[in-house]
């Protein structure tokens, strides 16, 4: 299981941004069933991610869905992934943080205002 969707913060955040979005991703866990793993909140600083002594370390802040890789048993059901990005997108709206999404290490797409991209349905099937 090496596939996953993440939406990560692209916008300033506080760190109650970061709690807030710890208490969605805790309703959605239980908002339904997960075919492998259900969401989780990422927060993690990337280790050498300074170039200077004096810059700030990298951080991701989001939340992440494992799925299935492309053929692989048990297959993640694209309602998943939708749930997870409807979740995303409505929190997006109601605190104002713009999301950027990955599949894997590849960034595919966004969501700004709440609105996803018009290509990211799309995207999702190119890799689906």
């Amino acid at each position: 299981m090496s596939s996953y969707l993440l939406a990560y913060f692209e916008s300033d955040f506080s760190e109650d941004d970061v709690l807030k979005l710890g208490t969605r991703v805790d309703a959605l866990r239980v908002e339904r069933s997960w075919t492998l793993k259900s969401p989780e909140v990422i927060n993690q600083f990337e280790e050498d991610s300074r170039s200077a002594p004096e810059d700030e370390e990298v951080r991701t802040v989001g939340a992440v869905l494992h799925t299935s890789d492309p053929g692989e048993t048990p297959a993640t059901p694209v309602e998943e992934l939708l749930a997870f990005i409807d979740a995303m997108s409505k929190f997006s709206k109601e605190h104002g943080i713009d999301f950027g999404i990955q599949y894997r290490d590849e960034d595919i797409a966004s969501i700004t205002n709440g609105v996803p991209d018009d290509g990211l349905l799309q995207s999702l099937n190119e890799h689906w």
